[in-house]
């Protein structure tokens, strides 16, 4: 079974790219009586060769549809008060309109996030945080002791499922704050997991490119486990960071990008930007870009990128020619513009999104542009992606009243609240292709991924009784308070 990686939140969406006029195709909701798609947290998601999207997202309640054949029928969260929510994991088939699998998963004393279901021949991972010491543990884990206390999401987990069974599940982390973001599988079946750690140094680590004095920050680790899971191969410590995401080239190379106050991060001899530019917020600061070889080990190439004010939520993606695109929200009135990008004035008001395009080296920025709107707010839902035909998507969440969108939008006005917005720009960043917005009176969040017959496939959450709905849905109604939302979207 051939398989891609692609990125997420709680509603399905998919646009053709055959042209440039549009259609919805498919609508619907997806959820339980109370509060669902608390998918914030999910950074990728992942689709088999017949179109099923696979994903999760955090529950609050003991009705979300569950399959005969769940892994775990049983609701495991606690006191919703304080979060202690737990996990449904959802096939879904687009085509058929069909929920091929549910089941929770989680412990009971914590609250439980996913940060990506990753899909790997017959297997699927699943990475995140818990707060529970009774999270599922298999008898082959690295590690079966709960390293945080009780409360919030503050130790790691791995977790793999062969078919409905599963296979491994172990934590990972620290005494201290931890945030599990991605993980890839090599063709070994080596696992490498993307994070954050606030002790690194209670593993055994092997490459360190932080040398400074400790700070009382977390820091972006990269972690690689041998195929059983019961050992770790390498450790290697970037810097103090926040705000990672990560992917993955055709070569097996791995670029991280997160954001920084350090002026020490490592960076590389030639690199785009060697010196930090400003911003000290939490959070905030720098973007950095980092390239690793496949085994995680050694710095391709590592590169800041940004203004004299704060930038922030970076997401990133690769193509054909590994060329990267840095997508994210800046205050930088002095962030990096290129000639000829489609949009080149900041608003002082506004928070605005920037699109980058950095060489395939790291050594030069090829194009970037602004993106934006009136007052516009960016919240960390959206993603990017490179279609195999060279356009580059993206989507988000905005209130803003003007983001720019084109003629052939399916929703030209905001609806209220906090609409999705779908953005597609030519490879040269200079023209917006299709721009859209979509949502219904309340609030709504996405990510988005583009399948190999050149669909857009995003998975994302609603608040809104009014987001439109297909008459042949899986659900017409909106279920409970935030449910799921699953859509596909064809632009011809």
């Amino acid at each position: 079974m051939k398989i891609k990686l692609i990125i997420t939140a709680l509603s399905i969406i998919i646009l053709s790219t055959t042209g440039y006029s549009q259609k919805l195709i498919y609508s619907t909701f997806l959820g339980s009586s109370g509060k669902d798609s608390d998918m914030n947290w999910l950074k990728q998601f992942s689709i088999d060769t017949s179109g099923t999207v696979y994903f999760a997202t955090s529950t609050y309640h003991t009705d979300f549809p569950m399959t005969r054949d769940a892994y775990d029928k049983t609701y495991n969260g606690g006191d919703t008060t304080w979060g202690e929510e737990d996990l449904a994991i959802v096939q879904f088939n687009i085509a058929q309109n069909k929920l091929k699998y549910s089941s929770y998963f989680g412990g009971k004393k914590g609250p439980d996030f996913v940060a990506q279901v990753f899909l790997n021949k017959n297997s699927y991972y699943l990475v995140g945080n818990t707060g529970s010491s009774d999270f599922p543990i298999t008898d082959n884990a690295l590690d079966k002791t709960f390293n945080g206390p009780e409360f919030r999401h503050s130790d790691g987990y791995i977790s793999r499922f062969d078919g409905n069974k599963l296979a491994y599940s172990t934590y990972i982390g620290t005494s201290g704050t931890d945030w599990i973001q991605n993980i890839f599988v090599n063709d070994n079946g080596e696992m490498i997991v993307v994070g954050l750690f606030k002790n690194w140094q209670e593993f055994n680590v092997t490459n360190q490119y932080w040398n400074e004095k400790p700070e009382d920050v977390v820091y972006a680790c990269v972690i690689r486990l041998n195929a059983k899971g019961d050992s770790i191969l390498s450790t290697t410590v970037l810097g103090p960071s926040w705000d990672l995401n990560s992917c993955k080239d055709k070569d097996g190379n791995i670029y991280i990008a997160g954001t920084t106050t350090s002026k020490n991060f490592p960076v590389t001899p030639g690199a785009y930007n060697t010196n930090y530019n400003g911003g000290k917020s939490l959070g905030g600061g720098d973007i950095f870009v980092t390239k690793l070889n496949p085994t995680a080990e050694k710095i391709i190439y590592s590169t800041f990128l940004g203004g004299s004010n704060d930038e922030s939520t970076p997401t990133l993606c690769v193509d054909a020619i590994n060329c990267v695109y840095i997508y994210g929200k800046t205050n930088s009135q002095d962030y990096p513009i290129t000639p000829g990008a489609a949009a080149k004035t900041f608003d002082e008001k506004s928070k605005l999104l920037f699109l980058s395009k950095l060489s395939n080296d790291g050594k030069v920025l090829v194009n970037s542009s602004f993106i934006g709107g009136n007052a516009i707010k960016f919240y960390d839902g959206g993603n990017i992606v490179a279609a195999k035909n060279g356009d580059i998507y993206l989507c988000g969440t905005t209130d803003a009243d003007d983001y720019p969108v084109t003629t052939n939008a399916i929703q030209s006005k905001i609806n209220g609240g906090k609409d999705i917005f779908i953005t597609v720009f030519n490879n040269s960043l200079t023209r917006q292709k299709f721009s859209t917005y979509l949502g219904g009176s309340k609030n709504e969040f996405t990510k988005i991924a583009v399948d190999e017959i050149g669909d857009i496939i995003g998975v994302g959450g609603t608040l809104s009784s009014d987001f439109v709905t297909t008459p042949e849905a899986y659900s017409t109604a909106l279920q409970g308070v935030t449910d799921a939302v699953i859509f596909k979207i064809t632009i011809k």
